[in-house]
């Protein structure tokens, strides 16, 4: 399939009217913003929500290149003394600003424009759908292969794992039997004007210890979580780093320096916050459904199919 250079357009524009269209997506001040880099046989018009902010005659310049750094790209205009800034984007966007800027320079060098590309498009081969830089396809892959690989990777710190899940799970006991005792307090004492006896005590001494018991299990359930995370974020990026030496210079060299940092980096923690943060969330709100739907049985069978059936479709 042949690299799309007319990707998205300003809504006031028709694609007849223009070359190439590609979107960008940071600013020169490293901000987010919805914007388009718009080619015509005349010029390069930069707009952002819609609206036209600058605009450059393609032959104002010599020569146009797309250069990477760390963490974003930028699409230069260069003549022999001066280089003009254009427009910034991350890498998700530099394989077709690369494919623009060679048209680019083909017009400035033999004076005529080249519409389409012969440069490939990658795309999965079961769906169709852009790679956009990966090596496979994200929503054709295997989930279960990976997900069996995270989680051999609590395999080390597995008694650290089940005690933050202990101590959430207690925790939310907790929060659970505390308004139970507010309310005997304010239906029996407070509402009742009642004297305070040794009942009252009680319930007073055991809602402090239950305090006292939660703010323990938010102290572990902390302590551990941090030290899985950090295990195992450490773990990701030492496997990542030994994965990224054993590949050749040929591969490396298709990947961008951004795109290795961004691996490294940003992947790394996005597994991370999975397995500690989700995961774990997970198996606290399963076992919340579990228990909610057991009491409801007891109480009203007919009510917990009621309410418990529908949870998968919610």
């Amino acid at each position: 399939m042949e690299l799309n250079l007319l990707v998205s357009l300003p809504k006031q524009l028709k694609e007849e009217e223009v070359l190439y269209a590609l979107p960008f997506d940071i600013n020169e001040e490293a901000k987010a913003v919805k914007g388009h880099c718009v080619v015509d046989t005349m010029s390069i018009a930069i707009y952002i929500d819609e609206k036209r902010i600058k605009e450059f005659i393609i032959d104002q310049f010599d020569e146009y290149e797309c250069i990477q750094q760390n963490g974003s790209c930028m699409l230069l205009g260069k003549n022999a003394d001066t280089t003009t800034y254009l427009c910034a984007f991350t890498h998700t966007h530099f394989l077709r600003y690369a494919e623009m800027v060679k048209l680019l320079n083909y017009y400035k060098e033999y004076g005529r424009f080249i519409k389409h590309t012969d440069a490939d498009e990658p795309t999965c081969p079961n769906c169709g759908l852009p790679l956009d830089g990966a090596s496979v396809c994200p929503y054709c892959v295997k989930k279960s292969t990976y997900l069996k690989r995270l989680v051999r990777m609590i395999g080390p710190y597995k008694g650290f794992f089940i005690a933050a899940v202990i101590c959430t799970i207690l925790a939310n006991l907790i929060a659970i039997v505390r308004p139970f005792l507010q309310r005997m307090l304010i239906d029996e004492y407070i509402t009742k004007m009642k004297a305070v006896d040794t009942r009252f005590v009680q319930i007073a001494a055991a809602m402090g210890i239950l305090v006292l018991f939660n703010w323990l299990f938010d102290f572990v359930n902390m302590k551990a979580s941090s030290t899985v995370a950090l295990s195992l974020g450490r773990d990701i990026r030492m496997e990542l780093f030994r994965k990224t030496q054993r590949l050749s210079m040929a591969a490396v060299s298709k990947r961008t320096p951004g795109d290795l940092i961004n691996r490294v980096n940003s992947d790394a923690n996005k597994l991370q916050d999975f397995i500690t943060a989700n995961g774990k969330d997970m198996i606290v709100r399963l076992f919340s459904i579990v228990s909610i739907g057991v009491i409801l049985f007891i109480l009203d069978p007919f009510l917990a199919v009621l309410v418990i059936i529908p949870v998968p479709f919610v």
